[in-house]
């Protein structure tokens, strides 16, 4: 079963990331000073809705306009 926060946290790093590691580094620097750690959450993690919410917004703030 796969976690949809883990697919979530995927999404956000390798879609904003585009093949840049560093610019990879501080997508995962912003999710833990939001608070959500991705070496935390694997496919296994019961997914929450909190973190749900939070992941969603994370995602508008870094969708380029």
């Amino acid at each position: 079963m796969s976690s949809r926060i883990k697919e979530m946290i995927d999404s956000l790093i390798t879609g904003n990331a585009e093949n840049n590691p560093a610019l990879a580094n501080i997508i995962k620097a912003k999710l833990i000073l939001n608070g959500i750690n991705p070496k935390k959450f694997t496919a296994e993690v019961i997914d929450d809705p909190l973190t749900i919410a939070k992941l969603e917004k994370l995602a508008k703030e870094l969708r380029p306009v």
